[in-house]
């Protein structure tokens, strides 16, 4: 989640979507359709999506890996933290992180 001029944006595993929720009138103001399963604006896949979110349009998507989960912002750098199970169907938890550096 997160909160820009009194409107919180947030992401729903069950629609597949973000929305703009009015803080002041709590309204909900627009939803985006993602491709994927959002989890901190993050698809539920191999990849981290940059959102405008005055514009709400998709402005990059960023490959990072299987199983992106945490992100953090630092130094004009994300950082990205990821878990992902094997594939042997017995639940082993594997993990990596990812970096992304920005052009700002």
């Amino acid at each position: 989640m997160v909160i820009v001029n009194d409107i919180l944006d947030f992401t729903n595993r069950t629609y597949k979507d973000i929305k703009k929720l009015n803080l002041n009138t709590y309204g909900i103001e627009s939803i985006l359709n993602i491709d994927g399963i959002p989890e901190d604006i993050v698809s539920d896949g191999s990849k981290v999506i940059e959102i405008d979110i005055q514009t709400e349009q998709v402005i990059n998507s960023y490959d990072v890996g299987r199983g992106p989960e945490q992100l953090e912002l630092f130094n004009n750098n994300l950082y990205v933290a990821r878990k992902y199970y094997d594939n042997n169907f017995d639940w082993n938890p594997l993990f990596g992180s990812s970096k992304i550096i920005l052009d700002r």
